[in-house]
């Protein structure tokens, strides 16, 4: 059941928020609007996951370094309760280094979905399942097999 005072059609909106200001907007700083302070992602694919809002912050500014023009399309959004399921997909062009991988001006395309939970009206975790192997196929770090 949703927070008292939060609709499910608030928490879609705080998350379709979340991923318009800081994704699209590259406004790391915005997630201070939206994620608990002690928030926690735990993501599928690289054994990576952030232990705070902070760590959040940090990982995604990198990621934004590696592909400045990143955008974030909503493929769907559907909440129950406390709990909102985003499925998006990312776009951009690999211009900075990352996982090791110095700039290949290729263009990206991953399909991604989350599992997020709210309380009191900010984001407490997500959990991730990210394309990680398909962005490593995009850098060349690995080939199809």
């Amino acid at each position: 059941m949703a927070d008292q005072n939060q609709t499910e059609a608030d928490n879609k909106e705080l998350v379709r928020n979340l991923m318009e200001e800081v994704f699209n907007e590259k406004n790391v700083d915005a997630a201070d609007e939206f994620l608990a302070i002690d928030y926690t992602e735990y993501a599928t694919g690289n054994g990576e996951s952030f232990q705070s809002r902070e760590e959040f912050k940090a990982g995604n500014a990198d990621f934004f370094t590696a592909f400045p023009d990143l955008t974030v399309t909503e493929d769907g959004c559907i909440a129950e309760g406390n709990t909102v399921v985003y499925r998006h997909t990312l776009t951009g062009t690999h211009k900075g280094e990352i996982m090791g991988v110095e700039p290949t001006g290729n263009e990206i395309t991953l399909e991604n979905a989350g599992v997020f939970r709210i309380k009191n009206g900010k984001i407490i975790d997500l959990y991730l399942y990210a394309d990680n192997i398909s962005l490593m196929r995009q850098l060349g770090i690995i080939t199809e097999s």
